[in-house]
């Protein structure tokens, strides 16, 4: 047994090593494992836009015109449609996904790191257009002089102060076909350039732009025809250059003379020869034997060679031999095998011209020379005059009906599509024109199809064929019925982070979460000594586990192989557990959950955001939570004299229930963040839930197996190191007489809420930007500046903006009402209606104008519908977390005594959550008043959906208590002395449970990053009420309803 338990305990070492391993920044690994694999390189943690800066578009799709049973199909179409474009921008791993809000969808495009956000709006926003295109094979002059007037244009703004390394990639993304941005990151030398550039190096000047566009190649391409020049319109930038040695390998290289035996066949054979192969082959073995026996080459070439070419030179050829040379593959492969001079080939050397005899007369070996030579550094754009294969038509989307996928009597999709009755005689028209001739579909400007016309079609149905399989034709029709919606998508909201605000956001909460774990560590050494100690090794192993789960992403085969171990083994445990059957089945419920999820995690690497960090934080507490649960029971059944062993077991079987339900309330609570709650919300719902999930695995089975251990030490004969008390001493249970004094805390509750609902009355709710719309900067200053001031230049601007308006809806009014905030030195942050990019840039221009180098360190725009939406799903999201809550408590308190129901166990909890709801709400009014930045928004319903689940966790474990007791006494105790008893057994559980969850917080609220100090603020505030009402509020309603009831 002794073994075993060494065998598990080293399993869990190497398997946390491992994971530990993997999960290191690669630069990291690779002073491990030099050779690291390309997967593993790859590998790395995600952050979202507040944690790296960028800006989140977010897009409406509208649907109003789609035939419901299209639309699933439509909105994929657009999501890839935008994908395509975001693309095109050369962002680094963009983020596009589909979400809904209140029956509306909207396609929401994450750019980290984006730089011309306008450029982005442009190039993703505009309207996803069909479009149909016939071939064009010239471009004419009015054509080409576009281009250099483009290329003439792009040459002005950077002689205006554009740099060339902005406009350059702008213009590659908005036109990858037409334009081309190169930047030599490294020298190049003369010999590297094309020769256009060759033949104008000398005139560059260095540092500045050429005064003039150049015309000429860029090289050759590559088309169905064969090899063509690449013309156009280069505008360049010497950027540097310099003297340098330049090293020239020179590859091995040998002069040689060959004697060729011809036969008659073979490529370029005289009509004189008329030999065989065969015959060719023995006379050239014969000449070779003669050469070994020491007869001279030239005069055997003189007498037998057929190359006539350099028959009277003795056979000497007059190109060296190399590589690279234009000669046949397998003679430049004999030649190379030839080391020394005047050394002839061992055997003949078969080509397609016959079989040579070659001789080296001179080997040149491979060799590096150095030599000085000017190496440049430049920046180009260049401007292709090549014609645009295809030309507009006047058919599109406008005349489009329907596309649909169709099988013929051999079973082969195709497409079938149809126009309306003006589309089909411009179609009939097209296809009239261009029979044999290829006709092109756009959608949003990309190629998705080129069908060859193959006859006039008339009717306005038509067959798109070829060699498709189902999946291929459904896209082309998706894409058809996609480009045929007028204006599909709109921006309706618009958020951006600078790079700074979220590299500052990403460190301070680094550094306070790790803050709070150290301090939680040393509580729970201090408090729980020994068994701390194992937890806070088991807090590790969790950590490493959740930092794997957030990085790695491996193939779906081998990560449901891994969850399914997992799974196997939480099964065995509940099987062994003293649970009934039900309880065991929503055991067996939580693990089945677990079993998708954890396969799901295990195969996609996790966004991290700054309240997914929250929620890491958060969950670590929950980790702590389950210990605190096993621990107390531990203690509990040592003091009543159980051994070390029995105690170990009885302390995680009876622990297990209120592990069990509270974290499931905790779950339910995440299912409902991540079903109605935006990408921010469900970003924390998914690392608690995944934390939750990690620490019953973790609880269950790492600490129990290092306990385990203990007992095989004699560590186990000393109580107080399992946080009893020493030799000599008695325990003394708490013996607080709560049911006694519960109308006086009946009262405090009362006191506590009711300053926060006249608040509530006089003032309302401080609405944020998620509910109300709005746009939101946040401006650093390069001086001091006053809110007077900021103010005042609001008015200026709404003045020159309104001036030349006539138009009473289009005037803005800035200055009336704004908020504006100090958030920093010289940083303040303005809160204003919702604008138009438009008039966010001139804004910026203005403030610049005024104040000198601004920097902008966020902007949001939401819209006021997308604020009404986000209300309606709080409110659905409460409601339906309240009721599943109560469900499960009633079911999971179903065997209690009759005399109280299990439903009354469901409802305290209730009462008691919206006790600690009413609590919160109140306090953040308050505070909101005085402090305008607390403000309620998607993260307060975040907060306030947590602390449900929080509220009912901490209230389950004076419940499961409770339920105990009544079991074992039945009748025969007196329930409010039983709730007593029930309250004071689990006090150490209840605050410690709370604690150990509010110390982390404490450190990320102290510590972190500003931009979620009001959300950690209001879940510190909710776990604390809720650790409150769990003692005080929820155990003492259940006195009241029974003593109703008797009444």
């Amino acid at each position: 047994m002794k073994r075993n338990i060494l065998i598990k305990i080293l399993i869990i070492v190497i398997f946390a090593i491992g994971l530990g391993f993997l999960d290191l920044p690669s630069e990291y690994q690779q002073k491990v494992i030099p050779n690291l694999p390309q997967s593993l390189k790859e590998m790395k943690y995600n952050l979202g836009l507040d944690l790296q800066g960028g800006t989140q578009l977010t897009y409406k799709i509208d649907l109003n015109k789609v035939d419901p049973s299209q639309r699933q199909k439509i909105i994929e179409g657009v999501k890839e449609v935008i994908t395509k474009r975001v693309n095109g921008l050369g962002v680094n791993e963009p983020y596009i996904y589909v979400s809904d809000f209140g029956g509306e969808k909207y396609i929401v495009v994450e750019l980290a790191g984006i730089k011309d956000i306008e450029k982005a709006k442009a190039t993703v926003g505009k309207v996803i257009q069909l479009e149909f295109k016939t071939q064009k094979n010239t471009s004419d002059a009015s054509e080409i002089e576009v281009v250099r007037v483009a290329a003439n244009d792009t040459l002005k703004k950077i002689k205006n102060g554009t740099a060339i390394s902005q406009i350059g990639p702008e213009l590659q993304s908005a036109n990858p076909q037409k334009v081309q941005y190169i930047e030599n990151k490294d020298y190049v030398y003369q010999d590297q350039l094309v020769p256009t550039i060759q033949n104008v190096l000398a005139k560059l000047p260095v540092g500045k732009i050429f005064s003039e566009i150049v015309e000429g190649n860029n090289g050759k391409f590559l088309d169905s025809s064969g090899l063509k020049d690449q013309t156009g319109f280069f505008v360049l930038q010497l950027v540097d250059k310099k003297t340098q040695d330049r090293e020239i390998k020179h590859d091995k290289s040998i002069k040689v003379s060959h004697l060729l035996i011809s036969y008659k066949g073979a490529e370029r054979a005289a009509l004189t020869v008329t030999r065989s192969k065969e015959e060719a082959q023995k006379l050239a073995k014969e000449v070779l034997t003669k050469l070994q026996a020491g007869e001279d080459f030239s005069t055997l070439v003189n007498e037998y060679s057929d190359d006539l070419s350099n028959k009277d030179k003795g056979g000497i050829l007059d190109q060296e031999v190399n590589k690279d040379s234009q000669y046949d593959p397998d003679f430049i492969a004999g030649a190379l095998d030839l080391q020394n001079n005047n050394e002839i080939s061992q055997k003949p050397v078969e080509t397609k011209f016959g079989f040579h005899l070659i001789k080296a007369d001179k080997v040149t070996p491979e060799y590096t020379e150095t030599k000085s030579e000017e190496a440049y550094k430049l920046q180009e754009i260049f401007f292709s005059t090549l014609p645009d294969p295809w030309q507009d038509t006047e058919l599109n989307g406008e005349y489009f009906e329907s596309a649909s996928v169709a099988f013929n009597n051999l079973y082969v999709p195709y497409v079938s599509i149809k126009f309306n009755d003006e589309g089909a005689k411009i179609f009939e028209k097209l296809t009239e024109e261009n029979i044999n001739k290829p006709l092109a579909i756009f959608v949003g400007g990309e190629l998705i199809s080129a069908p060859n016309v193959q006859q006039k079609i008339s009717g306005g149905q038509a067959q798109i064929t070829g060699n498709f399989s189902v999946d291929e034709a459904n896209k082309l029709a998706r894409d058809l019925m996609t480009g045929a919606i007028p204006a599909p998508i709109t921006l309706s909201g618009q958020y951006t982070l600078g790079a700074s605000i979220g590299e500052q956001a990403l460190n301070a909460s680094f550094k306070a979460g790790l803050i709070g774990i150290i301090v939680l560590a040393l509580f729970m050494i201090l408090y729980y000594r020994l068994p701390g100690l194992i937890a806070n090794i088991a807090l590790t192993i969790y950590a490493i586990i959740l930092a794997f789960l957030i990085k790695m992403s491996i193939p779906m085969i081998a990560s449901t192989l891994i969850a399914a171990v997992i799974y196997v083994f939480i099964i065995i445990k509940i099987v062994q557990s003293e649970e009934n059957g039900l309880e065991k089945l929503a055991s067996f419920v939580i693990a089945t959950f677990a079993f998708f999820f954890l396969a799901f995690l295990f195969s996609t690497s996790i966004t991290l955001t700054l309240a997914g960090f929250a929620g890491i934080v958060l969950s670590v507490g929950m980790a702590v939570d389950a210990n605190i649960l096993i621990f107390e029971r531990m203690k509990e059944e040592m003091r009543n004299g159980s051994t070390y062993s029995m105690a170990i077991v009885a302390g995680f079987n009876r622990a297990w229930p209120s592990i069990r339900d509270s974290n499931f309330t905790t779950l339910i609570i995440c299912a409902i963040l991540i079903v109605f709650g935006s990408s921010i919300i469900r970003g924390f719902a998914f690392n608690l839930a995944a934390g939750v999930v990690v620490s019953m695995f973790t609880a269950i089975s790492i600490s129990y197996v290092f306990l385990q251990g203990l007992k095989y030490t004699p560590l186990k004969e000393y109580p107080w190191l399992f946080g009893g008390p020493r030799a000599g001493k008695e325990y003394k249970k708490p013996d607080l007489k709560i049911m006694k004094y519960r109308k006086f805390f009946y009262g405090l509750s009362v006191a506590s809420i009711l300053p926060g609902l006249i608040g509530l009355a006089i003032w309302g709710f401080n609405y944020g930007m998620d509910f109300k719309g709005g746009t939101l900067l946040e401006i650093k200053f390069p001086n001091t500046v006053t809110n007077i001031q900021i103010q005042e230049e609001l008015k200026k601007f709404d003045d020159e903006y309104n001036k030349d308006l006539s138009d009473e809806t289009k005037k803005i009014d800035l200055s009336v009402n704004p908020q504006i905030i100090a958030s920093g030195e010289n940083t303040f942050i303005i809160r204003h209606k919702s604008i138009e990019e438009e008039v966010h840039q001139k804004l910026l221009t203005k403030l610049k104008t005024d104040f000198g180098t601004i920097e902008e360190l966020r902007f949001t725009t939401i819209g006021p519908t997308v604020g009404a939406t986000l209300k309606k799903k709080a409110l659905t999201s409460l409601t339906i977390a309240l009721i599943a809550i109560m469900s499960y408590i009633a079911f999971a308190f179903r065997k209690v005594p009759k005399q109280i129901s299990a439903w009354k166990f469901g409802i305290a909890a209730i009462i008691a959550l919206a006790h600690d709801l009413a609590c919160l709400v109140g306090i953040y009014v308050i505070i909101g008043h005085f402090l305008p930045a607390a403000e309620i928004d998607t993260l307060f319903i975040t907060a306030l959906l947590t602390l449900a689940g929080f509220s009912v966790h901490d209230t389950i474990v004076v419940f499961d208590r409770l339920r105990e007791n009544l079991k074992i006494h039945k009748t025969s105790t007196d329930l409010l002395a039983l709730t007593d008893t029930s309250i004071n057994e689990t006090l150490h559980r209840s605050i410690n449970t709370s604690l150990s969850t509010v110390i982390p917080l404490i450190a990320m609220y102290f510590l972190g990053s500003d931009s979620i100090q009001f959300f950690v603020l209001s879940l510190i505030i909710g776990i604390t009420v809720g650790a409150y009402s769990s003692i005080f509020i929820a155990s003492p309603l259940l006195i009241e309803f029974e003593r109703f009831k008797r009444k």
